[in-house]
């Protein structure tokens, strides 16, 4: 089921296997498209093309329908069940931590507040049983508005994003068999650096890993490859700054 949630921030999603939490399967993608004031009462004024709100960004939704489709497509059948649900359940601790912090920080000070209650959150086995199974690769790219307050996944975001995506597949070495690489779609966040002043930066990620098999750990063909996207991306002028290149996920 993909259901819109008229409340959510714009650009948000969601992914969950049982979202009335009654031990039933019934799968479901949210979708924020926040055209109402109130719990089931949407208003003309917040209606697309109304007087406070644009039309929906369409394409912007279908890049969150195709990341929140990934979680599902792992959930029905590319990771093993008991390993889902322990990251399930490890996410939910997360994620819950995560609400109770304050939404008015700087970011450096927000970014290091969510590592450091997501740590004391979640228990010794559910940190000690992570697996690096792969790598992400960032692009970076600095948003051009670093003067003034900017708003995340604008047009100028969008832009920049297609232009790294572009370097990206233009950087992509020929996979092996046992390995591919893949473009994650459309991240309408900022991200800052841990420097105070630093601007909000645009971000594309390319995923390495295992062709079958998901949840298997890290192995050397991934290192291999990872290897060969790096060098090509270093033969385009691109530099590794302090957030490295290349850096195992989980």
């Amino acid at each position: 089921m993909v259901r819109y949630d008229g409340l959510a921030e714009e650009g948000s999603g969601s992914f969950h296997p049982d979202p009335r939490e009654r031990g039933e399967k019934r799968p479901t993608i949210t979708i924020a498209r926040p055209f109402y004031e109130a719990v089931n009462r949407p208003t003309r004024s917040r209606n697309a093309g109304g007087a406070h709100l644009p039309p929906p960004n369409l394409l912007a939704e279908t890049f969150t329908l195709a990341h929140e489709c990934g979680h599902f497509l792992s959930w029905r059948e590319r990771a093993p069940r008991d390993e889902w649900t322990a990251y399930y359940i490890a996410a939910k601790a997360r994620d819950d931590a995560w609400s109770q912090l304050p939404d008015d920080l700087p970011p450096p000070e927000y970014n290091e507040r969510l590592r450091s209650s997501a740590k004391e959150q979640l228990t010794a086995d559910q940190i000690g049983g992570l697996r690096t199974v792969g790598y992400d690769v960032a692009l970076i790219g600095r948003h051009p508005d670093t003067e003034k307050l900017v708003n995340p996944g604008c047009t100028k975001c969008q832009a920049m994003w297609i232009d790294l995506g572009a370097l990206a597949h233009a950087a992509l070495p020929r996979p092996e068999w046992r390995t591919r690489f893949a473009v994650r779609p459309f991240d309408h966040s900022l991200h800052y650096s841990a420097s105070p002043d630093a601007p909000g930066e645009v971000e594309l990620v390319i995923e390495v890993r295992h062709r079958s098999d998901y949840a298997c750990a890290l192995d050397d063909c991934e290192d291999v490859c990872l290897g060969r996207l790096i060098a090509n991306l270093r033969s385009f002028g691109i530099t590794q700054g302090a957030r490295a290149l290349g850096h195992g996920t989980t």
